[in-house]
């Protein structure tokens, strides 16, 4: 758990003392400082169960590649506080049509890709296997990635590709 911002400051600072105006001012001061242990277990039990839980059926890749132009060389779009960056994408077309199919998937990225496993012809994962592994269309891939996706095709996984992906796309240096 993270208490985002939380700074420090010595009790004999004066009101409010030296914290950043956007941190957690999560120390003897705060009015829920005697409630913290219970939140903190409260959350301890939730992280357990969800933990617990098997992915879901399908994982849908999001690594870089999906992200329709992305090079290198352009500014990273990834952020929690827009999803627009995924929403106009392929990658997001790709979600809504899963969604509306009643489809439910995980998020993967280049690098779980890479380190799946196969249990009976099923693409592995720490806690348990998925059905098929989604690729949505993508102009670049890592040359890791595609060799990995090729492995797993050739054991009998099923890989679904959007079209237009591979195997016309360039490979991009690991």
């Amino acid at each position: 758990m993270l208490f985002h911002g939380s700074c420090y400051s010595p009790k004999d600072a004066p009101w409010p003392g030296w914290y950043f105006y956007a941190s957690t001012k999560m120390d003897w001061r705060n009015a829920i400082w005697r409630d913290v242990p219970a939140l903190s277990d409260y959350i301890a039990r939730c992280q357990s169960v969800l933990q617990s839980g098997q992915p879901a059926p399908t994982c849908c890749s999001t690594g870089r590649s999906s992200i329709c132009g992305w090079t290198p060389r352009d500014h990273d779009p990834l952020t929690v506080h827009r999803h627009d960056w995924m929403a106009g994408e392929r990658i997001g077309a790709v979600a809504d049509l899963l969604l509306a199919k009643g489809f439910a998937f995980d998020f993967v990225s280049d690098q779980m890709i890479e380190t799946l496993g196969v249990d009976n012809g099923k693409p592995a994962a720490p806690g348990g296997t998925y059905r098929a592994i989604v690729v949505p269309a993508c102009k670049y891939m890592p040359e890791t990635t595609l060799q990995r996706l090729a492995d797993l095709a050739q054991r009998d996984v099923p890989v679904v590709l959007n079209r237009h992906c591979l195997p016309t796309c360039p490979a991009l240096p690991s």
